[in-house]
């Protein structure tokens, strides 16, 4: 079943079909062992002349000892709560909701169960500063794990930190460079061999 409902003090909207995605996310040595989890959800079908509803956690840190290194469920009930019991800051929102008007949460609660391969059923309840209450279920995969280096890590360090942590996730890595100001950004950026087939 996918549902995202957002129910606001002018209205309620709800869709049943959904576009989504995971990225993690880690600069290498990663900072207090923590890793960036980036969620996207987006529904289009919410009404007529209506803009899409969108859940973003761009911005939610999850501690490396909250997932089951080196295991194919990589992700399998990782449970976050904000802003109670969170990696992140009780004054730093991890996520926000997007309804028309974009506001930060105001509280979280996250699951993820994994299914097979890169894919798992996501649950969400929370609100949001212009949404009173919102619920997301739906079934999502994880696109890539993205590792990059630092001033202070060589490529090797990252691939080695990723080997010891991914390598028996399914998930294959490979270098990417990306030209940006006066230095190139190596990203070893790892994705599942089979994600097309479970998409």
């Amino acid at each position: 079943m996918t549902r995202f409902v957002a129910t606001s003090s002018e209205e309620s909207l709800s869709a049943e079909s959904v576009r989504s995605g995971m990225t993690l996310l880690v600069t290498v040595p990663p900072w207090k062992d923590l890793v960036c989890l980036d969620i996207l959800v987006e529904a289009d079908d919410v009404g007529p002349h209506h803009e899409p509803l969108v859940f973003s956690s761009q911005w939610m840190d999850v501690p490396l000892n909250a997932f089951h290194l080196n295991q194919i469920g990589l992700l399998d009930g990782l449970h976050v709560t904000w802003p109670q019991n969170s990696a992140n800051h009780p004054l730093q929102p991890p996520a926000s909701v997007y309804n028309g008007m974009h506001g930060m949460v105001t509280r979280m609660d996250l699951w993820l169960t994994h299914v097979e391969g890169a894919q798992y059923d996501l649950a969400v309840t929370g609100a949001a500063e212009f949404t009173r209450a919102f619920e997301i279920e739906t079934r999502i995969t994880l696109d890539k794990i993205v590792a990059s280096n630092d001033e202070n890590t060589q490529d090797a360090d990252v691939a080695a930190w990723f080997e010891t942590r991914f390598a028996a996730t399914g998930f294959v890595p490979a270098w990417q460079v990306q030209p940006i100001i006066n230095r190139e950004l190596h990203s070893y950026v790892a994705q599942h061999p089979n994600i097309s087939e479970q998409t």
